[in-house]
């Protein structure tokens, strides 16, 4: 006999999501077959899109009814936006559908009130934002720390410095006439630029040995003038 269509339907759905071209989709495709589900909606979105730029999240939510069960392998396969994941969670609930996290074991009832399940969903939800919010910083840590270690390497092109100035820097840096501040400021380059500059470029290694030369002859200078004070 064909149900109507306010009649509850019973159906497990499951919807998968990997933001990225690299991940994927098989370990939350394997978790949802064991647990035998009825229609499951997948989609591979760049980063947390809105919903809008989610085809198959707005497929999945049309394609839900009153008395199934919508499984997520975790928290933020639905959204990793601690508002946005607790008002889509709302919502199929107000569809009449049960909803299942997996990983973290939580079921909530669109008709049965749970308070530890629903403590439970907020702290989850709030991980989950914190920890997206951990990994921006953590990404934009580390790619300052990229930027300091290889400067020439991210700052688009390369500083054309002339042999002049170049020659200039490796005087100032090795005789200590100048700071690596005040290189940096005068050429508008970054320190670690300044210290290739004076030891390791291969067109400066006659000018670099003299100047170490006189470097050493200076350092032994200023011990027998300390010795001699003694």
């Amino acid at each position: 006999m064909k149900k109507e269509d306010n009649e509850p339907r019973g159906f497990k759905v499951g919807y998968a999501r990997v933001s990225s071209e690299d991940q994927n989709l098989d370990r939350q495709l394997e978790t949802f077959k064991n647990l035998g589900l009825d229609k499951v909606f997948f989609e591979k979105v760049q980063g947390d899109k809105e919903d809008k730029d989610r085809p198959e999240l707005i497929k999945f939510m049309d394609y839900l009814k009153s008395g199934d069960t919508a499984y997520f392998a975790s928290f933020d396969r639905l959204s990793r936006k601690n508002l946005r994941l607790l008002s889509l969670i709302e919502e199929i609930k107000s569809k009449g559908v049960s909803i299942h996290f997996v990983e973290e074991r939580i079921y909530l009832s669109p008709t049965i009130e749970n308070p530890y399940d629903e403590l439970n969903a907020n702290i989850f939800a709030a991980f989950s934002d914190f920890f997206k919010k951990q990994l921006k910083v953590r990404q934009k840590e580390g790619i300052k720390a990229a930027r300091e270690a290889k400067p020439d390497l991210y700052q688009g092109r390369k500083t054309a410095l002339s042999l002049r100035v170049r020659k200039n820097i490796l005087t100032k840096i090795i005789l200590k006439q100048s700071s690596y501040a005040e290189i940096q400021a005068r050429y508008s380059i970054s320190r670690s630029t300044a210290w290739r500059v004076a030891y390791k470029d291969e067109s400066l290694v006659k000018l670099r040995q003299e100047c170490l030369k006189l470097r050493y002859e200076n350092e032994l200078k200023k011990l027998a003038q300390k010795k001699s004070k003694t």
